[in-house]
């Protein structure tokens, strides 16, 4: 299993051609950013990447909230680089609210 982060989620969104590397690097960092220093899970060192190279083993997370982190970070991306339409935003927004939620009291 590949263990880059840019990788998992670039195939969780269907960019498996990377075309869009750079716009889903921004976005993946984005959020990194907004986990880290606002939801209140900072690792010891801020975390961004660059490209393919960077793994899950950076967010320093035990693999039940790598797995919940894996999610909101592709249901956040998603948000970012193909919002949907229609009610299934309000899903989405829901399903993060949730995430979220969870990964803030944990």
């Amino acid at each position: 299993m590949d263990n880059s982060i840019l990788n998992t989620i670039n195939k969780m969104l269907g960019n498996t051609n990377g075309d869009f590397d750079t716009d889903v690097i921004i976005h993946i960092n984005s959020i990194l950013s907004i986990y880290q220093r606002q939801i209140g899970r900072s690792p010891e060192t801020f975390v961004q990447i660059t490209g393919p190279d960077e793994t899950w083993d950076l967010l320093n997370l035990d693999n039940e909230h790598l797995s919940d982190f894996k999610t909101y970070l592709y249901l956040r991306v998603k948000k970012l680089f193909d919002p949907p339409t229609g009610g299934t935003m309000e899903a989405l927004n829901s399903s993060i609210a949730e995430f979220e939620w969870r990964l803030s009291i944990e």
